[in-house]
């Protein structure tokens, strides 16, 4: 929700199905982190992924993307593994 600059309660920009829409979507989709020095991908929040230095960080949406420009999968968080 959107808190107003009164204190009070506003709506979403788009509406309350498209909030709900985004909201499905993004826990749809899997988000992973690899790291450009060492072509690893992780899943988000892997011990491996928070070491991960921001000039460093690249965002793949599946694996086949990563593995499709040479990043393997993370051997601790196994992102290859269905959830």
């Amino acid at each position: 929700r959107i808190v107003r600059s009164d204190g009070s309660w506003g709506h979403y920009a788009f509406g309350h199905e498209m909030k709900t829409l985004l909201l499905t979507l993004e826990r749809a989709t899997p988000v992973l982190v690899g790291s450009t020095t060492t072509r690893i991908v992780c899943r988000r929040g892997c011990a491996h992924d928070q070491r991960v230095a921001e000039q460093h960080r690249v965002v793949f949406a599946s694996l086949a993307d990563a593995r499709s420009v040479g990043y393997r999968p993370c051997r601790v968080c196994r992102p290859a593994r269905v959830a």
